[in-house]
């Protein structure tokens, strides 16, 4: 790949501070007198030149470079907004398996990320590998603050909604919801997610 000059790279690079900077400074500005300084951002120089690399990469129509830069970055940073990215870009290259690489790894890193489990489960629905779901499911609903596990579990039907084979869902949902059918706090939302999964 050539060198690009500074006019060509000067949109990513505003973008890139932007999107690393913004949500910082207005929590330090914020902050009450007293209180403890804010931990510096992990963007060195090191880390912003290998971002901008495969935004670049992303924008020569070269995805899977891009993809694979700053999966490099999220790994070894363990950074939520790396990871999202890097299976965002996988996504618009419509690389199934990469994007799912992706999240495991990120959900790997970050065991409690609520939002990589969301992601995995998306994925293996969409790659018609839902029986791989049921162990994350499990954990999400672990993960849910126990106020919000009945909601969660009434909504587990919407996960397989776009599925090719519905028939798989009931059997699915019911491995999922199986300990929580006899707990007080999340048995009528377990039975009414079943009801949904086999009328469906």
């Amino acid at each position: 790949m050539s060198s690009p000059s500074f006019r060509a790279v000067q949109p990513l690079l505003a973008a890139l501070l932007a999107s690393w900077l913004f949500g910082v400074t207005p929590a330090v500005a914020q902050a009450p007198a007293g209180t403890p300084k804010a931990e510096n951002s992990a963007l060195d120089a090191q880390l912003f030149y290998q971002l901008l690399i495969g935004e670049i990469e992303l924008r020569d129509g070269e995805p899977g470079a891009a993809y694979q830069v700053v999966l490099d970055a999220a790994r070894r940073t363990k950074d939520e907004q790396l990871f999202r990215r890097a299976t965002e870009i996988a996504l618009q290259a419509r690389a199934g398996d990469q994007a799912l690489a992706a999240v495991m790894a990120w959900r790997s890193a970050l065991p409690n990320s609520v939002e990589a489990h969301r992601y995995l489960i998306q994925l293996l629905v969409a790659l018609n590998r839902v029986d791989e779901s049921v162990e994350p499911l499990r954990s999400l609903i672990q993960l849910t603050a126990e106020a919000e596990r009945p909601a969660l579990i009434q909504s587990l039907p919407g996960f397989f909604a776009r599925t090719s084979d519905k028939s798989q869902t009931p059997a699915i949902i019911e491995r999922v919801v199986r300990d929580w059918q006899d707990q007080p706090g999340t048995r009528t939302a377990a039975r009414l997610a079943l009801a949904r999964a086999w009328l469906g």
